[in-house]
């Protein structure tokens, strides 16, 4: 069980199902001391677990989309300027490769 002080909770933003990632901002932010208690956990009695792979690919999209706005937050054209730099430069050398194509090899 995670039990955290009020500081903690009121300097992160926590939205979505990202509640199962407050350590890790948590840490981003500056709280190093992060500590777990430990309880006794009983054996479910009644239904049936509710995670499936559902929950599982949410839960691996929200570990992305935090990861990207930690890293590119305050800085997005880091991550899209690279890709429309890359993006140029394949479409350059296609489009000098069809020209020369087209120009050369056909006539």
């Amino acid at each position: 069980m995670k039990a955290y002080k009020l500081n903690v909770i009121k300097s992160i933003d926590v939205y979505g199902e990202m509640h199962r990632y407050i350590p890790v901002i948590a840490k981003w932010q500056g709280f190093y001391k992060i500590g777990e208690k430990i309880v006794q956990h009983q054996a479910r009695k009644y239904g049936t677990s509710k995670y499936g792979l559902e929950r599982f690919i949410n839960g691996f999209l929200d570990l992305l989309s935090i990861l990207f706005v930690s890293k590119f937050g305050k800085r997005p054209m880091h991550f899209f300027g690279t890709l429309g730099v890359i993006s140029f430069i394949y479409g350059f050398i296609i489009s000098s490769w069809l020209i020369i194509e087209k120009g050369y090899i056909s006539s």
